[in-house]
């Protein structure tokens, strides 16, 4: 026995709990579909919360505005005609962050049917292209920008209650 015999105890394999190579590489397939739901559940949950974020802006800058068009109460709050201006401000902000991403996820979600293998019909950047997507999202930013455009005008020259009562 030489002296170096304690270096084949450090070469000998350790179990650290991990699979084999082989057995990753099957795992690997069931990985990667299992990210692919994850990440298309993640792009879903975002366009659904930007749709919420719509409903909640519309409502918030309903309610307000009716609260402020009764009993002349404009004239007593009218600093509160830029709550509005504000709440749209702050959810479009919020939209726009779930907007981005979702376009990061589905990037993710085409590499990812790319490597395992996803036939390009079958492919989710295809759900993604066309006239209605598109329109979705154009239409999506003119809400957002109406809005905007809307509760600011008001806010600026709320003048319009005395015609309107």
């Amino acid at each position: 026995m030489s002296g170096f015999d304690f270096l084949l105890d450090f070469a000998k394999p350790v179990s650290t709990g991990r699979p084999e190579r082989s057995r990753a590489m099957r795992d690997l397939g069931e990985y990667l579909e299992g990210q692919l739901e994850y990440v298309r559940s993640l792009s879903r949950e975002s366009f659904a919360e930007i749709r919420r974020l719509e409903h909640y802006a519309l409502i918030g800058t309903i309610a307000i505005w009716s609260w402020l068009a009764g009993d002349g109460r404009i004239e007593q709050y009218g600093f509160m005609a830029w709550f509005p201006v504000v709440l749209t401000a702050l959810f479009g902000i919020r939209a726009y962050g779930h907007y981005q991403y979702a376009r990061a996820a589905a990037g993710h979600l085409r590499e990812i049917e790319i490597h395992i293998g996803v036939p390009m019909e079958l492919r989710w950047d295809q759900l993604e292209t066309g006239i209605l997507p598109r329109l979705r999202v154009h239409t999506g930013f003119a809400f957002w920008i109406a809005l905007f455009g809307l509760t600011f005008g008001l806010a600026t020259d709320h003048q319009w209650f005395r015609i309107l009562l």
